[in-house]
């Protein structure tokens, strides 16, 4: 359990220094005071003062009024009448980003597993490219990495991505044509979505609900898994089994991805155990040369 909270504290810590101008954090917790003590302990105090740290019973008054330009909310879970299950608070953060929208405070919503590491370089990738990717039908997609010996593995990569894997070719403004595509494995443990994706995919994607998702694209997937699916099945271009696209970046070593869509997977375990008897690849072995 240590390791876990201090997983989450260094994935908050990260968050916390993103240079915007206002960033609130919302940790749901069956046991949302022992869930700010631990943080309180842990989260590296900042250059002014370490940022507050509270408990939230319940949403209705989350988002009332302004909220502090840095700040951590634990925000206590209850099961409802049909989702019971402890599995259902990864579903809890639909109410909590619908509110946080309709607060008007916010230009952009994250949802994260509690051991992804999320920075600056990835939001500042996700912006810069979403609105070139949206005149494709694309999102801009992530990929979750491990570190071993220096040495970075894709965690979610069976093989090597083949030549033939599907791309799309989209034009970025001054930077030209980029080649984008979607992982044979569209799975990145976490969401963003910006205003405008946010009221169209809370109102209208299967995604929203862990029972409308069951008859979604991913629909196979597990009830936390399907809580990050977010918007990545809504609307997929023909052709593609997902819209979250990774941008390839030509290197004189071959094709490589572009580090913003890198995010860690701060638990590590998967390089030494793979799970399901799975393999990982070598980050710089991703594509077929």
């Amino acid at each position: 359990m240590d390791r876990r909270a201090d997983h989450l504290a260094q994935a908050i810590d990260g968050l916390l220094a993103m240079d915007v101008p206002t960033i609130t954090v919302v940790v749901q917790s069956n046991d949302a005071a022992g869930a700010a003590d631990s943080l309180r302990r842990r989260l590296r105090p900042s250059p002014g003062a370490p940022p507050a740290v509270r408990v939230a019973p319940r949403l209705t008054a989350l988002f009332t009024t302004p909220m502090p330009r840095r700040s951590v909310v634990a925000l206590q879970w209850r099961p409802g009448v049909l989702r019971r299950h402890g599995f259902y608070l990864t579903w809890g953060h639909i109410a909590v980003m619908r509110a946080a929208l309709a607060s008007g405070q916010y230009s952009h919503f994250v949802y994260l597993e509690d051991d992804i590491g999320f920075t600056q370089e990835n939001l500042d990738y996700w912006c810069r490219y979403r609105s070139h990717l949206a005149s494709a039908g694309l999102l801009p997609g992530f990929v979750r990495f491990e570190e071993k010996a220096d040495e970075r593995f894709v965690i979610d990569l069976k093989q090597p991505v083949p030549r033939a894997h599907p791309r799309r070719h989209v034009e970025c403004g001054e930077e030209g044509t980029r080649t984008f595509l979607v992982m044979p494995n569209p799975y990145q443990a976490m969401y963003v979505v910006d205003r405008p994706l946010a009221a169209e995919h809370f109102r209208f994607s299967p995604a929203r609900s862990p029972f409308t998702s069951l008859g979604a694209r991913g629909g196979g997937w597990g009830v936390r898994e399907r809580a990050a699916m977010g918007p990545i099945f809504d609307d997929v271009p023909r052709g593609l089994h997902a819209r979250n696209a990774v941008l390839e970046r030509a290197e004189p070593t071959g094709p490589q991805l572009h580090p913003g869509c890198m995010i860690g997977h701060l638990a590590g375990g998967y390089v030494d155990e793979p799970q399901f008897g799975l393999p990982v690849v070598r980050m710089a072995e991703t594509f077929v040369p």
